[in-house]
């Protein structure tokens, strides 16, 4: 058998000579050249096959090491051209690959798959968590400019209008009216805009019988508004005036520009409601009250034909609730509307809050009155029919299938409320327990602003009542956030000391025995309690809790120590657990026992060691110690 030859460049195989595979231009001289390598490729194989053959049949013979060195170098060199070989067929095939495609364009958002595409529309969502603390707005503001890109996203194409169709009406806000309810069904006609709604907020101002019958007792009430109307506006007043003087002696002369005209937009609105509050009086005395300044008579002529028409908005808005309310279609179409959502809801109820308009205009004077307006509720059906709503529109909801997992209440009952009540069955409470199973924050703001404080005493049978309405609301394990501030319920004696008892006994009580498993952050405000509740409180809270927030707190009896050494072993559990990084603790204004006996200037230090104490910061025992009775 002949010896292979000992250089593969005898056969063309000579790598350094090749031309490069990306500088073919078109396919056929790709696979003309493909062709040629799989010819030098049979080649080497035959060589490095004859040459194992030849290994194979000769005995082995001592030989000189230049021979031995030569037949390896030799061989080499032919593994080497095979490998070579290798890669430029690679090479080859990817340049046959590229020249076979067809002509290409940039990727578009269109190319993009529809999870991606979902992913991008969701971050124009409203991005407000309703999982958040208790010092942040329950429902906060939508983007501006994210509304108008959903707005925008819609008109793109189906698949567009289908994915940003959910985030267009995330919050739906509502009154007791034929205009919101012509809103529900709206929203709820095209199932893609309700399946994205997430909270409902709805205001229950309501108009009495009595101020629709009786014209002079409705100027009297919307005289009252105007008075409180005009102090608030002299407070603003007066902050913005400061608020301009010091953005001047800052140097900020478009921020003082800004807050210039803001002073002259409220100066203008207390100067209308001063000429309404004239045309009332005037209405009221039929014309015998005279106007003090004559420039004024035109206006306020023109201002008592204004509020005649808005008495006559009032009574035309007294009856369309009536309606509402009786043939029950405003709850069951919000009820309808949380059932389309496709995840659970936060329900907002908030009452007749106080507004400051710039100008007094029809809605301002025709819109309902406030929560804590008693008038004759004994007697007003409709009044109590729209009361009823704190308990049937919860219900209504659980029964349409729908879930609640965030109650905000702004309108708590009050004494005069209790009356829809009475007639509640043991199956009316449990439907109730049943809507609210499945709650996870819930909050109660303060409300002293809008209502002021008082002594709210109650019959036992109130009593009953009312522990039941908040049992149904707070009694939960699943609850992760609670944040109630009392000051609406803190009634005062004659002596002007703090009355404990009435409605807010009974809701201490309530707090006292919760158990809470699976709270996270609690915030309590203005509270009159005893030890023993403060200690049910704290060792009914469990080992999720992170944030514990505790404002203007009265202990009437007892002792804060055992209440705050409780409040330090949860902590610790909470820490030691594992499943926390950090807890945060904020104490403001307790006050009673230990901490009546502080000095002015001891109050910020004790607070901040209570502080580290109930964080297990520091080897010091609880603070208090050192001002209990001896």
């Amino acid at each position: 058998m002949a010896t292979p030859s000992a250089d593969p460049g005898a056969f063309g195989i000579s790598p350094e000579d090749w031309r490069d595979a990306d500088s073919y231009t078109d396919l056929a001289s790709v696979y003309e050249e493909l062709g040629r390598v799989d010819i030098l490729d049979r080649v080497v194989v035959r060589h490095l096959q004859c040459s194992e053959a030849i290994k194979g049949t000769q005995a082995p013979q001592p030989s000189p090491l230049s021979s031995q060195d030569s037949s390896s170098t030799s061989e080499y060199r032919w593994r080497d051209a095979a490998i070579c070989i290798d890669r430029r067929r690679e090479a080859l095939r990817s340049r046959a690959a590229f020249l076979s495609r067809g002509e290409t364009r940039d990727i578009q958002l269109m190319d993009l798959s529809v999870e991606l595409l979902a992913m991008i529309t969701n971050q124009f969502r409203y991005s407000a968590s309703l999982d958040q603390t208790a010092e942040e707005d329950f429902i906060g503001p939508f983007s501006r400019s994210d509304l108008q890109t959903v707005q925008s996203l819609r008109l793109v194409s189906r698949l567009f209008n289908s994915l940003s169709s959910p985030l267009l009406y995330p919050i739906v806000r509502l009154s007791l009216s034929q205009k919101s309810l012509d809103r529900v069904q709206a929203v709820c006609s095209n199932h893609l805009i309700a399946s994205g709604v997430r909270a409902i907020h709805v205001g229950l101002e309501y108009h009495p019988a009595e101020l629709v019958r009786d014209l002079n007792g409705w100027l009297h009430y919307n005289i009252d508004r105007l008075n409180m109307k005009r102090r608030r506006l002299s407070s603003l007043l007066a902050q913005n005036a400061f608020r301009r003087k010091v953005a001047a002696e800052a140097g900020n002369v478009e921020r003082a520009k800004h807050f210039h005209e803001a002073m002259e937009d409220i100066r203008q609105a207390m100067d209308r409601s001063r000429v309404v509050r004239f045309a009332m009086r005037q209405m009221m005395s039929s014309g015998t009250e005279l106007v003090p300044d004559k420039s004024d008579e035109e206006r306020v002529s023109r201002y008592r034909v204004l509020v005649r028409h808005c008495h006559d908005e009032f009574s035309r808005a007294y009856e369309e609730q009536v309606r509402l309310l009786l043939d029950k279609s405003f709850v069951s179409s919000v009820a309808r509307l949380a059932l389309h959502a496709s995840h659970p809801v936060a329900l907002e109820l908030i009452a007749s809050e106080f507004r400051c308009p710039k100008r007094v205009k029809n809605g301002y004077l025709a819109s309902g009155v406030s929560w804590d307006h008693e008038g004759d509720a004994d007697n007003d059906e409709q009044q109590q029919q729209a009361i009823r709503i704190i308990h049937d529109l919860p219900v209504a909801i659980h029964q349409a299938g729908g879930v609640i997992n965030a109650f905000k209440l702004g309108c708590p009952p009050m004494a005069h409320h209790l009356r829809f009540m009475e007639g509640l069955t043991d199956r009316d409470w449990g439907l109730l327990n049943a809507a609210f199973q499945q709650l996870k924050i819930f909050h109660m703001p303060n409300l002293s602003f809008s209502y002021p404080s008082r002594l709210l005493l109650l019959s036992e049978e109130q009593k009953v009542n009312f522990g039941a309405y908040f049992s149904a609301l707070i009694a939960h394990q699943n609850l992760e956030e609670v944040s109630i501030d009392g000051q609406i319920y803190l009634g005062f004696n004659a002596s002007g000391s703090i009355e404990h008892g009435g409605i807010w006994g009974v809701l201490e009580g309530i707090i006292g025995r919760a158990y809470w498993p699976r709270i996270k952050r609690i915030k309590f405000s203005s509270f009159s309690t005893a030890q023993a509740h403060m200690e049910g409180l704290f060792q009914g809270l469990g080992t999720r809790i992170n944030k514990i927030t505790l404002k203007n707190i009265h202990l009437g009896s007892g002792s804060w120590i055992p209440a705050i050494d409780i409040l330090h072993e949860r902590m610790k559990q909470a820490l030691g657990s594992g499943s926390l990084n950090e807890c945060s603790v904020h104490l403001q204004a307790l006050s009673g026992v230990e901490m009546g006996r502080l000095e002015t200037e001891a109050v910020g230090p004790v607070m901040e060691a209570l502080k580290c104490y109930i964080l297990g910061k520091g080897s010091s025992g609880n603070p208090l110690l050192k001002y209990a009775l001896s």
